[in-house]
């Protein structure tokens, strides 16, 4: 099965609405052929307290979205255990089930939930993945998504991207030529909305700092590109670049220390590399139709090819990017442990 992102990149189709605020929608229209069975039960056993977070219906949306995985619903399903030791694995077997996700959410020592759930091969009557995860209310969401992460590499082999961040710009139309340019954040599946900056000049390029607290990006406020850098929590920004001329396309460095950008300020478009800290700024290459198409040996020489390179051949290109993305990291508390179904141990079970 191919990664999900080439399903996304083939068929997501981008909407903005024209409200107070822009909702970022993402719609999957396509999947493929081979795509996998898979249940996902509900985890909030009756009578306990339930979140405000359907966990198990954001995690069967993540793996849908995806193309490669078909959810059972919820009508359909035989039971609805919420640990692998009530799974009757004959019963799912009965109704054709691949893989099989139960969990629960219980009140947590040191936050208000815990989070614990199962993956399970049907057929195999056998444990895949077990976690418990600690989480607050307010991080629910990205639990479901990282649970959703986890899942998908396991059975894809593929890294999974439901718990990244994507910022975007949004633009709005308010009457004849007059526009608003919205800087946002959000959920991959356009939840969580953030609104990091409006505009009546346009937004563009924003780009992740590695450890996903900052942003930085290009305005035209005052009509003239600047290049900023915005930390996500403060909300407070700094004015990073404002040459004469262009100032465009930030890239940062693996350790979030500088900046690559392209600058006009000696006249042609060149690549810069600013040191944050130090605003010390140092201009890499020069934009001659050789050292373009040598790009290669520019790279091997500025001692800094592993994040620099995507940068020369993005403005070679003459290319941006609308989307992007920050990936954020999954931290289980524990694994829970193996266990097979004792079920499937038994021989001359009924089926």
């Amino acid at each position: 099965m191919k990664g999900w992102h080439r399903a996304a990149a083939c068929c997501a189709l981008l909407a903005w609405c024209a409200s107070a605020q822009a909702v970022l929608k993402i719609k999957i229209t396509q999947g493929v052929a081979s795509a996998l069975p898979i249940a996902i039960t509900p985890f909030d056993p009756p009578g306990a307290r339930r979140p405000g977070v359907d966990i198990a219906a954001i995690v069967a949306a993540d793996l849908e979205s995806s193309g490669g995985f078909v959810s059972m619903p919820r009508a359909d399903m035989p039971s609805r255990p919420h640990g692998f030791s009530e799974i009757n694995f004959a019963d799912w077997r009965r109704v054709g089930m691949d893989n099989l996700v139960v969990g629960t959410v219980r009140p947590g020592i040191e936050t208000d939930y815990q989070v614990e759930f199962w993956l399970a091969d049907v057929y195999k009557g056998a444990q895949l993945l077990a976690y418990k995860v600690p989480a607050n209310a307010a991080q629910l969401r990205l639990v479901a998504h990282q649970i959703s992460d986890v899942i998908y590499e396991k059975l894809a082999g593929v890294k999974g991207a439901f718990a990244t961040r994507i910022a975007y710009v949004t633009v709005q139309k308010r009457g004849g030529r007059n526009k608003t340019y919205g800087l946002q954040v959000a959920d991959i599946d356009g939840e969580n909305v953030q609104t990091l900056l409006t505009s009546p000049q346009p937004l563009m390029s924003p780009a992740w700092s590695p450890d996903g607290r900052r942003l930085a990006y290009v305005s035209f406020e005052g009509r003239s590109s600047a290049i900023y850098v915005q930390d996500l929590g403060s909300g407070h920004r700094d004015k990073v670049a404002a040459e004469t001329g262009i100032n465009s396309a930030p890239a940062w460095s693996p350790d979030g220390s500088r900046l690559a950008l392209t600058l006009s300020r000696d006249g042609d478009p060149e690549i810069y590399v600013l040191t944050l800290a130090s605003r010390h700024m140092r201009r890499i290459n020069e934009n001659k139709t050789k050292s373009i198409l040598r790009h290669r040996s520019i790279i091997r020489h500025s001692g800094d090819s592993f994040w620099v390179k995507p940068v020369i051949l993005l403005f070679a290109n003459l290319r941006h990017r609308l989307l992007r993305s920050h990936r954020r990291p999954f931290h289980p508390r524990s694994a829970l442990p193996s266990t097979t179904s004792r079920a499937v141990a038994r021989k001359g079970e009924r089926e």
